[in-house]
């Protein structure tokens, strides 16, 4: 598998770049965690890959793992340890997607972006994770 691959663009049916323009702040989370969860099944198809119904990564593509990170709001990605450990540990790889630019989303090796954490993982969330910049993917 090459470290970086070009993926294809977001065919017209989901929109990446459309503000939902929410009128209850409850609705709000469960609107984006099932926008954020579309999102991610489209991309896993999108690169060939099957999509999870379950806990761990969120899909395989030839049988490897695959986790999707998106930045939205921010201008980072954030990984968490364990499983970027197990993506690294089974060959897996990321999908990489700013939803704010028009770029394609880049599919990377978990082992390409292990070479530029540190071993400085943050545990402020109550599990271990790192950011990479957005930049970096792309």
């Amino acid at each position: 598998m090459l470290p970086r691959s070009r993926g294809t663009p977001h065919p017209p049916t989901l929109s990446r770049n459309v503000d939902v323009g929410f009128t209850h702040a409850r609705d709000e989370h469960r609107d984006m965690a099932e926008w954020h969860t579309e999102l991610e099944k489209e991309l896993i198809e999108d690169f060939g890959g099957t999509p999870t119904e379950s806990f761990g990564a969120d899909g395989t593509i030839d049988n490897d793992p695959v986790e999707v990170r998106l930045a939205k709001k921010e201008d980072r990605f954030r990984l968490n340890r364990d499983t970027h450990q197990q993506l690294v540990e089974q060959d897996g790889t990321y999908i990489f997607d700013d939803v704010t630019d028009n770029q394609p989303p880049e599919q990377v090796t978990a082992e390409a972006v292990d070479e530029q954490l540190s071993n400085d993982w943050h545990s402020d969330r109550g599990y271990e994770h790192q950011f990479v910049p957005v930049d970096s993917m792309f």
